[in-house]
């Protein structure tokens, strides 16, 4: 769906045009790419300077063998802001003599995307909250919008008939050390997939934390939240908990445009795998409620929002 929070475990593609930020009108054409096990790979129909040079006393100009790296690169594709963090060349093909002259080509590598918004970089202030949703969430939340379905049976016979229905559900919040920790859902309306073999009905949702500190922060302030975040369900559940998604929204806008973050955590999690069987988590919320959890277990639990 068109406003579905941008997976890490799914592949992602943008063509456009992109730019260092000290040279806005020198735009490049190129895709930038990512997948679960690459990461982020700019391919540039063109290319950025790379070379390191210096200006000899001769007035020759001498090449040496360390290349440039930048951290800031921004894009605009899709008729979206994008920037990259973190990037160095990974391969740079200039060629010179040939019969008909044609553009370099580039491979840029970037450790993190920032979709919808140009940034300054990693400790840029600009965002006002941090949605982000790791694995088994749902089940250490114990508690689900779906309702009991119904199974028709007149006369004890399945007559095939049925019906499953879910509810809105509400937030639980707790503000803890002048940061908001929500507990919220994500619901999707009922769809259908159509196949030559049959039709399924789908009704989708999601648990998903929602961290806004005081203050605006930055995305590696965001980062940190979101690690806490898989700290508390992987000592609830035993097992490393991997980062679905991350979202941020932005601050100083009055709508709160949402910015996706494609970044390498240390678990990236599967979103369509299995649910770990709720008989195997140490303790769930309805154990230990989401306010105590924040309130009174945050310390030992790391759950915080750096600023």
């Amino acid at each position: 769906m068109a406003n579905d929070p941008l997976s890490l475990d799914e592949p992602h593609e943008w063509a456009g045009v992109w730019w260092l930020p000290a040279y806005p009108d020198d735009r490049v054409p190129g895709v930038l790419r990512y997948e679960r096990e690459k990461g982020l790979t700019l391919t540039l129909i063109g290319a950025f300077e790379d070379r390191q040079m210096s200006t000899l006393e001769s007035g020759l100009v001498a090449v040496h063998e360390d290349s440039l790296d930048w951290s800031v690169i921004h894009g605009a594709a899709d008729q979206l802001a994008i920037t990259l963090l973190d990037c160095f060349p990974n391969g740079t093909h200039r060629k010179f003599g040939g019969q008909v002259q044609s553009p370099d080509k580039q491979t840029v590598v970037a450790l993190t995307a920032l979709v919808g918004v140009h940034a300054d970089g990693n400790h840029d202030p600009v965002f006002c909250a941090t949605e982000v949703s790791v694995e088994d969430l749902g089940t250490w939340a114990a508690r689900s919008p779906f309702e009991n379905g119904f199974i028709g049976a007149p006369g004890g016979r399945m007559d095939g008939s049925g019906s499953i229905s879910a509810k809105p559900m509400e937030e639980s919040s707790v503000d803890f050390d002048s940061t908001v920790y929500t507990l919220a859902h994500r619901r999707f309306a009922p769809s259908f997939d159509h196949r030559r073999g049959g039709t399924t009905g789908h009704i989708r949702d999601t648990t998903y934390v929602r961290i806004a500190p005081a203050e605006p922060c930055s995305l590696q302030d965001a980062i940190s939240a979101a690690r806490s975040i898989q700290d508390l369900v992987s000592l609830a559940t035993h097992r490393a908990a991997g980062v679905n998604w991350l979202r941020l929204r932005l601050a100083g806008e009055e709508r709160m445009p949402r910015v996706e973050v494609l970044y390498s955590p240390a678990v990236i999690g599967e979103a369509a795998g299995k649910a770990i069987d709720s008989r195997r988590v140490f303790f769930t919320c309805d154990d230990l409620a989401f306010e105590e959890v924040l309130l009174g277990g945050a310390r030992s639990a790391s759950v915080y929002c750096p600023r």
